[in-house]
């Protein structure tokens, strides 16, 4: 997660901090990929303040497009809030592409 805060937002990572395991609602994940065990939630201090990421990573997915597929929901407040599908090449971790599910 904090590739794809680097290189897909460009955010300094300047602290990790605690923040709490996020309900699965408030995110609005697709129910059929993902149960509550394979969500992983994060925080960072950055450059542009508190930012917050949840996400799963798709493996069956992964291993097909042979790329890191993940959905991932980020927050950097005030008003900043977005969800979708994500994959990134294993050998360029900092470069991600947006899809629409995979």
């Amino acid at each position: 997660m904090a590739h794809f805060l680097k290189g897909a937002l460009g955010l300094e990572l300047e602290a990790s901090i605690p923040i709490p395991r996020a309900p699965l609602a408030q995110f609005d994940c697709p129910g059929a990929a993902i149960n509550s065990e394979s969500l992983i939630c994060a925080g960072w201090m950055t450059n542009r303040g508190c930012a917050s990421i949840c996400g799963f990573y798709d493996d069956r997915q992964s291993r097909h497009v042979r790329a890191h597929v993940m959905w991932l929901a980020w927050c950097l407040p005030p008003d900043t809030r977005h969800r979708g599908w994500w994959r990134c090449d294993r050998n360029g971790p900092n470069e991600w592409t947006k899809g629409r599910g995979y």
